[in-house]
């Protein structure tokens, strides 16, 4: 079965917001639905400007919801509107 392999998503944000656990790690808005599931490896590319650039890079997917990806990097913080790509690895 085809899996779409890259989703733009339209910021970053706190994994509590979302759900009770993880409760201190790093989401992204995905822009609509995606074919993200957990354990899924994923290579996160930030736009120029962001502020965290631990956030960028392989990572882990820990929980999905709609249009929320979970991975298993800490929340760095907040930040102003940060967009990117995440893409199966």
């Amino acid at each position: 079965m085809y899996r779409k392999r890259e989703f733009r998503f339209a910021d970053n944000t706190w994994s509590g917001s979302h759900f009770d656990y993880p409760p201190n790690s790093v989401a992204f808005l995905v822009n609509g639905s995606h074919s993200f599931r957990p354990g899924d490896v994923v290579i996160i590319n930030q736009d120029s400007g962001y502020t965290y650039a631990s956030y960028n890079g392989q990572a882990e997917v820990v929980k999905v919801k709609d249009n929320v990806v979970v991975i298993d990097k800490m929340w760095a913080g907040s930040t102003p509107v940060n967009a990117g790509t995440i893409r199966l690895a």
